[in-house]
């Protein structure tokens, strides 16, 4: 082939062979340097099946879908709005069979925006629409003032287990960095602790809530911060509060491991367990843990009590559930019937 010539690729396996001519003289001429590669050449996107059926999801939701895919593949799962939950071996079935359990994010509504995906080693993907209902749950409004008193309390308090915070200038400023970037930290170490999630299905049956609780604030507010009549900040809030007595025992949500046990910024002292499959709870805001990191918890087990360390108005219990990273509406794991129809219609539960 000469230079500056282009083949058109074929699938298969071709040899990249490179020579480099060494420096010759009158007295020395040395054998030219050549180096040999097989490459596969991949032009088709792999196989991509849906198995699984009847998937009618809510914004801020989760879901469970079952696919086969193609042997070239080498990544999959789904694609929710910027999210991407991959995809796990289904138990005891053959490895092309790969379940994937998946959040749509609070802030996705469009169904075409959650889909399925394989991906091969050069980059060749295959996608597949697999939705049947996105239900619309737009986040409700909130406002919350911040007396002088509430960040004297909180400010300090975060600021002294955390060592990236600087302690320095007003302390509205030092709020706002805790209520913002150390927000996006902590959810960032939450996702991390995901990757590890166990290959297998540690919980049984509907998450529980507080005992004797009353919900305080649910998934998806969206709140806007004043500060002396002003507005200064907006976050969602990602979890369900709710709160009894002070100092409440705070029972593990459901079976499984625990994987964080300590201050965590926002949340104060946290208890975040793994469920299996990337399913993860995180119970924060606790006053005392009574658990510690690699210990197998069973569902009701206490792991700790409600307070109000962290960003916590006063004592409750924050109970967060994430799907390999992405927060998801608390309220449809403490659902049996939801759980049955959306997760147990799909692949069989312990």
């Amino acid at each position: 082939m000469g230079r500056g010539e282009q083949i058109a690729p074929e699938e298969g396996e071709v040899i990249l062979r490179a020579t480099a001519e060494r420096f010759s003289g009158p007295l020395r001429r040395p054998a030219p340097v050549v180096v040999e590669k097989r490459v596969a050449v991949r032009l088709t996107p792999p196989s991509l099946q849906l198995l699984s059926s009847q998937h009618y999801v809510r914004q801020g939701g989760a879901g469970l879908v079952v696919a086969r895919i193609g042997e070239t593949a080498i990544r999959s799962g789904v694609v929710a709005g910027e999210e991407e939950f991959l995809s796990y071996p289904v138990p005891g079935a053959a490895e092309s069979e790969r379940l994937t359990l998946f959040g749509v994010p609070w802030n996705v509504a469009d169904p075409s925006r959650v889909r399925l995906f394989a991906e091969d080693d050069a980059g060749n993907r295959s996608e597949l629409a697999f939705i049947d209902l996105l239900a619309a749950s737009p986040p409700r409004r909130d406002t919350i003032d911040l007396p002088d008193s509430f960040l004297e309390r909180v400010v300090p308090a975060i600021e002294s287990r955390t060592p990236t915070l600087t302690g320095k200038g007003p302390l509205i400023e030092r709020y706002l960095e805790i209520n913002g970037p150390l927000r996006a930290q902590n959810r960032q170490r939450i996702a991390e602790l995901s990757r590890d999630s166990r290959q297998d299905f540690l919980w049984k049956g509907a998450f529980l809530q507080l005992p004797n609780s009353q919900v305080r604030a649910r998934y998806a507010e969206t709140r806007t911060y004043r500060y002396q009549g002003r507005a200064v900040d907006t976050q969602t809030h990602l979890g369900l509060d709710v709160a009894s007595l002070a100092r409440a025992e705070a029972p593990a949500p459901n079976d499984g491991r625990v994987v964080y046990a300590e201050y965590l910024g926002i949340y104060g002292n946290v208890v975040v367990l793994d469920h299996g499959f990337g399913l993860l709870s995180l119970n924060a805001h606790l006053s005392s843990i009574d658990v510690a990191v690699g210990q197998d918890v069973i569902k009701g087990e206490t792991i700790g009590r409600s307070g109000a360390t962290g960003l916590a108005g006063g004592d409750h219990l924050h109970l967060g559930i994430f799907v390999q990273g992405t927060a998801v509406d608390p309220v449809q794991w403490i659902d049996a019937k939801w759980i049955r129809d959306n997760i147990g219609t799909k692949i069989r539960l312990p």
